[in-house]
């Protein structure tokens, strides 16, 4: 694939710099949804913003799958999204599509690392709501 210049720099080593680009994607887009495709060291791949009314959990996830076959770097994925749901209460099917993500990609050795959502002031990770932990710790 051809280097991206944007991507050329862009990497994420942990939960706080996936939680940074997760608030700045909502401040330069309000509504969106991604699915960040990582190698095994953070390097960012693709970084494909979905926004307005094709801002959708699955238009990211068909989108990762996409990326996972015709990219073998990509080994990582970090889903995001915005929201205007209370961060506060956590729904269950939010979970239970995190998990089912998961699993899928499981099947193609591609690792989600998270799910975060933000309503442009804080940001909620389906891993750490489930007690998973970051790779960074």
């Amino acid at each position: 694939m051809a280097p991206d210049p944007f991507l050329d720099d862009l990497t994420i080593d942990g939960f706080l710099d996936a939680a940074a680009l997760a608030l700045e994607l909502h401040d330069l887009f309000g509504r969106y949804a991604t699915a960040v495709g990582l190698s095994a060291d953070g390097t960012v791949y693709d970084l494909t913003v979905f926004t307005d009314d094709r801002a959708s959990f699955d238009a990211a996830l068909d989108w990762a799958h996409c990326l996972v076959v015709g990219d073998p770097r990509v080994t990582r994925l970090v889903l995001m999204s915005s929201t205007a749901s209370d961060l506060e209460i956590l729904a269950e099917i939010d979970l239970d599509d995190y998990r089912a993500a998961r699993d899928t990609f499981r099947t193609w050795d591609v690792e989600i690392l998270d799910w975060l959502q933000t309503d442009g002031d804080t940001v909620r990770s389906m891993c750490l709501s489930e007690g998973g932990d970051w790779p960074d710790g």
